[in-house]
């Protein structure tokens, strides 16, 4: 980048910059607490597609066992070691993907977001 050009991208920047200022000091406690509460409900809703998904992860899983317990050709003593191996991930790994913390989180911010809306009323 030649002298003239960085001076007017750094230009540019500033702009952009106190554009930024000025946006940010039009808005009012009530636009931002708007956008609070929007990002909450937006956030709580995100953590529980993530549980759902880390569920249905596990419900894959416990399909493969059927599948192999189902097998033409496993004898009984297989199926017993798959349903000890079945037993092994249910104990082990249920909540091992879950975020249970994170769905606290929202928990509180959404009893939080009811207490403000319904002290507002």
């Amino acid at each position: 980048m030649s002298r003239p050009q960085i001076k007017n991208h750094m230009r540019s920047a500033k702009q952009l910059s106190t554009k930024s200022v000025l946006t940010a000091s039009v808005m009012s406690k009530e636009d931002i607490g708007n956008m609070m509460d929007a990002y909450s409900r937006k956030n709580a809703l995100a953590m529980l597609q993530l549980n759902k998904d880390a569920l249905a992860n596990k419900v894959l899983e416990m399909e493969r066992y059927i599948t192999q317990f189902e097998r033409k050709d496993a004898t009984d003593s297989d199926k017993a070691h798959t349903i000890n191996y079945a037993i092994h991930y249910l104990t082990a790994n249920l909540t091992a993907g879950l975020r249970i913390d994170l769905l606290a989180n929202a928990q509180v911010d959404m009893a939080m977001l009811a207490n403000r809306t319904a002290a507002n009323k």
